[in-house]
């Protein structure tokens, strides 16, 4: 996943976060089955979706 695209993800979440969540879970998992889960670009991904989750959790407990 390039910076750019990471960017476009966050933009995306802020409007429509289950797509978001849906996308970087899937892009988890391809990277985890591919790299393997001690890869950094999969321990990376993971990190972004538990932001993502957090804060969509945040919100709907508001």
């Amino acid at each position: 996943m390039s910076a750019n695209s990471g960017s476009n993800l966050r933009t995306a979440g802020s409007i429509y976060p289950q797509y978001s969540i849906d996308y970087l879970r899937t892009h988890l998992i391809e990277i985890g089955m591919l790299q393997g889960l001690s890869h950094p670009e999969t321990i990376k991904s993971s990190q972004e979706l538990d932001k993502l989750l957090y804060k969509f959790q945040r919100n709907i407990s508001k």
